[in-house]
């Protein structure tokens, strides 16, 4: 008895601390979003869509006193015969909701995304493993497209063909996708683009990245309420050997920009000049055409490693420039905008050196860090470049032992290369054949020409055939004579040996 009461107690707790999580969670949304009159959110997108208890959960508000329809499916694209087409459907009413609300959907994947093939059954698994969901608000009970008033797109993966269970499973829990996640993810802050010394050619040539999504719903948030308002930082390391060389790009060559597939740019950009001065281009809005920009007043040194930090506080930036050979002179500007800066850093591409519409300049970036929710300090920037990625870097450990090493060796090997190719062109007159070939006799080479010259007809050719033709007959005369005599040399060598063994033997 007292075991049943022990476990009815820890059953009615563990509900109880349930909800009391639930309402701490919808009451920190609705302290967030208390402007939001009607809203729809997914909180928890998870890696890996499939049918092993995986729920959903969906925050929605709506402030209407009618019912208005939420409306959640997922689809994927295309098949061989369908295209666009749900593969799981669910939809619930809501009025009149002054607080923020939660609803876990359990999802029941169609068996085709669902399991794996069987030939027995005649059943075929569609090998597909992304798609789409959508959660849509409609301003009344119809699923009418002219009346949505919200919509949420992700994109979601389903499990690989050679991972899906059998569809004769009764019951499946595999352990390889059980996945235990914490309360509060950790995500990283700061993302490292490069981490080695990329080298710039000054041309059309860089390195592409996209920064990945935040998949904890609170940084999410966070992020689409700093759209218009955004800190960020962003610190390299620049080694400049000439400035803006390219024929057609000579006014500004390209360090970092950001841009769609439209060539939309978009917040941030930062430049060189001819001069070597960095220029910084934000932008206001989305689709903006013309952003705000502003130029350092002093030019960035030659033949030198800087570090370059660019920090952005909603509308204002600063921009730290501290170079290894002056690095107590550090080189600063700053700009304040009179409207607030867009970015979104998880639109478009990043794009580090040159493109087709600027090209870069001819030297390196390195640990390039994007910190994408900080404003730094000028006191919380790094001090020190970080030398176990870059052992040999110029300028910055030309006197380090292990480089004199290696520059000793190298003068070395470049010694014996010179002599040994110096041997070679005095010992052969033909770079591309290292053995001497046998010459042709020149009189062989002259009768060669004239036969290709002689046509069959001529009298020429004709006595030159009838002379070579009486030298293979006598060659094979001699040949057939020397044969006989050697039968006739063998013939009577073995009589000889038998004659002998049979005087022994008598």
């Amino acid at each position: 008895m007292l075991s049943k009461n022990y476990l009815n107690v820890i059953f009615i707790y563990s509900i109880y601390c349930f909800y009391l999580t639930q309402c701490q969670i919808t009451n920190e949304y609705n302290q967030l979003l208390s402007n939001e009159l009607d809203y729809i959110d997914v909180k928890h997108v998870p890696t890996i869509i499939h049918n092993d208890n995986v729920y959903l959960p969906i925050i929605y508000k709506c402030s209407s006193l009618s019912r208005r329809r939420i409306s959640l499916s997922i689809r994927i694209e295309r098949t061989l015969y369908r295209s666009n087409f749900a593969v799981f459907r669910r939809h619930w009413f809501c009025q009149n909701t002054t607080q923020m609300k939660i609803r876990y959907i359990r999802v029941r994947l169609h068996r085709s995304l669902a399991y794996a093939s069987d030939s027995q059954s005649n059943f075929q698994s569609l090998p597909i493993e992304q798609g789409q969901l959508h959660l849509i608000m409609y301003n009344n009970e119809q699923e009418n497209e002219n009346e949505i008033l919200r919509k949420v797109l992700y994109n979601i993966r389903f499990l690989p063909v050679y991972k899906r269970p059998s569809i004769r499973s009764f019951r499946w829990n595999p352990l390889i996708n059980k996945t235990i996640e914490n309360i509060c993810p950790k995500e990283p802050e700061i993302v490292r683009v490069i981490n080695y010394p990329l080298v710039m050619t000054g041309n059309a040539y860089g390195k592409y990245f996209t920064l990945p999504q935040y998949q904890q719903y609170s940084l999410r948030l966070e992020q689409q309420m700093r759209l218009i308002r955004p800190k960020f930082s962003i610190i390299f390391w620049l080694y400049i050997d000439e400035y803006c060389t390219s024929e057609y790009f000579r006014n500004y060559c390209g360090i970092l920009q950001h841009l769609t597939f439209n060539n939309t740019h978009l917040t941030p950009e930062i430049f060189l000049s001819q001069e070597g001065r960095i220029r910084i281009n934000l932008y206001g809005s989305l689709y903006a055409l013309e952003g705000t920009g502003a130029e350092t007043i002093a030019s960035v040194p030659r033949h030198d490693w800087c570090r370059v930090a660019l920090i952005v506080d909603e509308y204002h930036w600063k921009i730290y420039i501290n170079c290894v050979q002056t690095w107590d002179k550090p080189i600063i500007a700053s700009h304040t905008s009179s409207i607030y800066y867009y970015s979104n850093d998880e639109l478009g591409t990043f794009m580090v050196g040159g493109s087709d519409i600027t090209h870069s300049f001819r030297g390196f970036i390195s640990q390039m860090d994007i910190y994408r929710r900080i404003a730094l300090t000028y006191e919380q920037l790094p001090k020190k470049l970080d030398m176990s990625s870059m052992p040999f870097l110029p300028s910055i450990v030309p006197q380090s032992n292990e480089c004199k090493y290696y520059i000793h060796l190298f003068k070395q090997c470049y010694e014996q290369f010179i002599l040994f190719n110096k041997r070679i062109q005095q010992k052969f007159t033909c770079n591309a054949r290292p053995f001497v070939f046998n010459q042709s006799n020149q009189q062989c080479l002259l009768i060669r020409t004239w036969k290709q010259k002689l046509s069959s007809g001529d009298i020429r050719y004709r006595i030159f055939r009838a002379l070579r033709r009486q030298i293979m007959n006598s060659t094979t005369d001699v040949a057939n004579k020397l044969f006989d005599l050697t039968i006739k040399l063998l013939v009577k060598i073995c009589l000889y040996f038998q004659l002998n063994i049979y005087i022994i033997g008598k």
